[in-house]
């Protein structure tokens, strides 16, 4: 079961992600493209020169310590002007160095990337840059993240990314924002460097990593090897407008037929579908599936034999045999899916008649012997995307149909097909309908007695289209997430023995069961665990996150430096 905690407190936040959708096509396609590029490291340490322009703004004086407030403008939009916006395009920072040095051979700083909603500079100031200052005399970069605090586009609503693409876009500045934030330090003589965030920053900083040719430390604190399981499964999952997300996906060719041919697929953890959805029905979408393809071929023949009629009525008729010839071999097969079905009905599996078969059946095809001449001259692709364009007033028959369809239906069967889902629903088991129905629009329209076997037929075939069109949508959503995020994606650093990476052993926000692990991502690197959920661990282990930090930066003193 989720950390509670982390649950309660995601339930005060009522902002939403991604509320205008996935972001332009083409700018997808952009990022999938630029993304091969920069995954090859040494390519994308020459897109970012040593000396490229910073500015300083002010200087303070701090006591023991000098405050320097800077900005650059974001090499990234030199290459994807296009997909950065103007507001971004300026990247501020803070530096926060101590006066005087311990030795002039060791002047550690480490860069810090902001989390979810971490604007300005005063929380990691407060948090981590002071105490590691005055306990272990190492310095920091606070760095603003694009789309939050000054870099806040106009349109965008405190700190709430409007399109997936925009969370691809802060990952790609960053990555060269921070080079001209290494180069800056190597050009004022300090070093060793490292990077460090927390939850979103905390993956940042392991994609900075990636990119950088030289040793480098690094201590991702609450996060993962990939962001996919954040949106699809985390608790995050669940402030996505997932309607609006399927309908542009199906509403846009380009999202199926160009971008996702682009996405590598390359760990047994990309395009799994969310916990929170169906990931535990995978035996069950594989049925469905095969049965939905069934029902197309079916269609197809029948199209072909009306086309067939005005000049060969055998023809005709041979169509037809071989319809009802391969409705009977699926009635056979589905015989079997009753036979291991253990829905909640008052009389048991084995008890479903050969009559019930035909009746369920006739039902279930009734719809495709009602092909009109108007059908037949459209493309089964046409008709499944007029289905799809009224997938909200489907969505609410689905949630209608799931108590009052006829208890004997086997296409009702197969819909019902029981799965476990105790992970999320706290031990109770519910059937696939009934669990996604708590995500439809609710309907005051109820099902009346009088409704007949064709429609119901008809709309639990529009809700199984309907149950696989979400699991699409989030298929897409964990394939485009680990094809720009995944670290299996980027290189290894150049020495994983200065990873300690920090992780909360019951996150509810970066969910680790079922990702692939850091260690075995980047073999030496070393993952240290705290006990609680993401909240907790932010609140009470901040300690844990600077020691990690200040035992990284020790280790490579011990390994590249002479004692002093």
């Amino acid at each position: 079961m989720p950390n509670r905690l982390d649950q309660f407190y995601r339930s005060l936040v009522f902002s939403k992600y991604f509320t205008k959708g996935w972001g332009k096509p083409e700018n997808l396609k952009r990022i999938c493209e630029f993304r091969k590029i920069v995954s090859n490291r040494e390519t994308c340490y020459k897109l970012v020169s040593s000396d490229y322009p910073v500015y300083i703004e002010r200087e303070e004086d701090g006591g023991y310590y000098n405050v320097i407030d800077g900005y650059f403008y974001t090499p990234f939009a030199h290459y994807l002007p296009e997909v950065v916006p103007v507001e971004c395009r300026k990247a501020y920072f803070q530096m926060i160095v101590p006066k005087t040095w311990q030795s002039e051979s060791y002047k550690p700083v480490i860069l810090q990337i902001a989390g979810t909603g971490d604007q300005y500079y005063w929380r990691r100031r407060n948090l981590i840059a002071k105490p590691l200052l005055k306990d272990a005399g190492i310095g920091s970069i606070i760095l603003e993240n694009p789309f939050y605090g000054r870099r806040k586009p106009e349109e965008q609503i405190r700190t709430v990314l409007q399109n997936v693409c925009d969370i691809f876009v802060m990952g790609g500045c960053l990555i060269f924002e921070s080079m001209v934030l290494f180069h800056l330090c190597e050009r004022l003589g300090y070093g060793p460097l490292g990077v460090t965030g927390l939850s979103m920053g905390g993956h940042m900083a392991s994609l900075i990593a990636a990119c950088w040719p030289k040793p480098l430390v690094v201590v991702p604190c609450l996060s993962g090897t990939t962001s996919s399981h954040v949106f699809t499964e985390g608790v995050i999952s669940r402030a996505l407008n997932w309607d609006m997300l399927e309908e542009q996906f199906h509403s846009n060719l380009s999202y199926k037929q160009e971008i996702a041919k682009m996405i590598n697929v390359n760990d047994k953890d990309a395009y799994r579908a969310g916990q929170e959805f169906a990931a535990r029905a995978s035996n069950y979408s594989s049925q469905m599936s095969s049965s939905l393809t069934d029902s197309s071929n079916e269609m197809h023949n029948l199209t072909n034999a009306n086309h067939a009629t005005e000049t060969d009525d055998d023809e005709d008729h041979r169509s037809k045999r071989s319809h009802h010839a391969n409705i009977l071999n699926s009635k056979n097969n589905c015989t079997k899916f009753a036979s291991t079905w253990s829905p909640s009905t008052p009389r048991p599996p084995h008890e479903i008649t050969d009559n019930d078969l035909e009746a369920s059946w006739a039902a279930l095809c009734a719809d495709t012997e009602k092909v009109t001449e108007d059908d037949s001259n459209k493309s089964i692709e046409k008709q499944a995307d007029d289905k799809l364009s009224n997938r909200q007033q489907t969505a609410r028959d689905a949630s209608n149909l799931v108590g009052s369809a006829p208890a004997y239906n086997l296409y009702t069967c197969q819909l019902d097909k029981k799965f476990d889902v105790s992970d999320v629903t706290n031990g109770y088991s519910y059937s696939l309908l009934n669990y996604l129905a708590k995500f439809m629009p609710s309907s005051t329209t109820t099902t009346t007695a009088s409704e007949t076997s064709d429609s119901r037929a008809e709309n639990f075939n529009a809700a199984a289209e309907t149950v696989l069109s979400d699991r699409q949508a989030l298929s897409f959503m964990n394939g485009i997430m680990d094809e720009v995020t995944h670290l299996k994606n980027y290189p290894v650093p150049v020495d994983t023995s200065l990873v300690i990476a920090v992780c909360a052993d019951d996150d509810a926000y970066v969910p680790l069961k079922g990702m692939s692990k850091l260690d075995e991502v980047w073999p030496g690197a070393q993952v240290r665990y705290v006990k609680g959920g993401h909240v907790r661990a932010y609140v009470q282990y901040q300690k844990n996150f600077r020691l990690a930090i200040v035992d990284a930066f020790a280790k490579y003193r011990s390994t590249y430096l002479r004692p002093f």
